[in-house]
């Protein structure tokens, strides 16, 4: 996660697709797989070229991302699980985490949709909130 887009374009390549989809959805609910361009991060991370990157539309994550620029992370659910909305039901069903950053209730709670470009078409990863017809 970012704090803004020009964040997200230090550590990736942004294609002239992304850049719109990303023009017209961030901060929002709309993650974009790119090629990394740092090598640190890709390096650090294990990554195999390409990152999911979304900047967030969430009050306390982008306060924190106003402070740090860069946030790595994962959803707060299990995998093909809706997202949690009660941090108190997190706390209960997760363990081992080195920081929850605890916003309160998420009362408008929507699963981001993934987007890939592959050879210029947008490839759906996951669709949530934001359907393909949407993001051209």
């Amino acid at each position: 996660m970012a704090y803004s887009k020009r964040d997200i374009e230090n550590i990736v390549f942004l294609d002239e697709t992304s850049k719109k989809i990303a023009a017209k959805f961030w901060p929002g609910p709309v993650t974009l797989i790119l090629k990394v361009k740092d090598k640190k991060i890709e390096e650090t991370l294990g990554l195999k070229g390409k990152i999911a990157v979304r900047v967030p539309n969430n009050p306390c994550v982008l306060a924190l991302l106003e402070k740090c620029r860069l946030l790595v992370g994962t959803s707060a659910n299990f995998s093909g699980q809706p997202s949690f909305g009660d941090s108190k039901e997190l706390t209960s069903k997760f363990s081992g985490y080195d920081v929850l950053l605890d916003g309160g209730q998420i009362t408008n709670s929507c699963e981001s949709t993934i987007v890939e470009v592959v050879d210029n078409e947008l490839k759906i990863v996951r669709e949530g909130k934001i359907k393909l017809e949407s993001l051209v």
